[in-house]
């Protein structure tokens, strides 16, 4: 079973961070079932990678969007954060404390995009 996926676009900016962890929390809770331990593993996941688009996408005085997706696919919760910011280099940039509390809840793909920016793809399980 495939839900339908919620999206938002958003600013990206330190106050859009509260709003996308309510929505990430509900979306969570309403399609994996009432786990605590999950959505908050959820909930700090899309909190770090929206704070990473916070400040490292746009570099000041450049201004954008946080780009926002969840759907389930079966037993697995699909989440994804993405920008049109100047991109990350997976391979040769360190990991940030950030990336790495979201390596420890979920599974995580980072690519940069072709036409500029940055999507991360975090996958939790997801059964009710």
């Amino acid at each position: 079973m495939v839900t339908h996926p919620i999206t938002e676009r958003c600013s990206a900016s330190p106050g859009s961070l509260p709003p996308l962890r309510a929505l990430a929390t509900a979306f969570v809770t309403q399609h994996c079932g009432p786990d605590e331990a999950r959505a908050a593993d959820v909930a700090l996941a899309v909190t770090e990678a929206a704070s990473n688009v916070v400040r490292h996408a746009y570099p000041a005085p450049a201004t954008g969007v946080i780009e926002f997706a969840a759907w389930v696919e079966g037993v697995e919760l699909f989440v994804e954060v993405a920008d049109s910011g100047i991109g990350f280099d997976a391979g040769s940039a360190k990991p940030g404390l950030g990336l790495r509390l979201i390596r420890g809840v979920a599974s995580l793909s980072l690519r940069r995009n072709a036409e500029g920016g940055t999507r991360l793809r975090m996958t939790f399980p997801c059964s009710t």
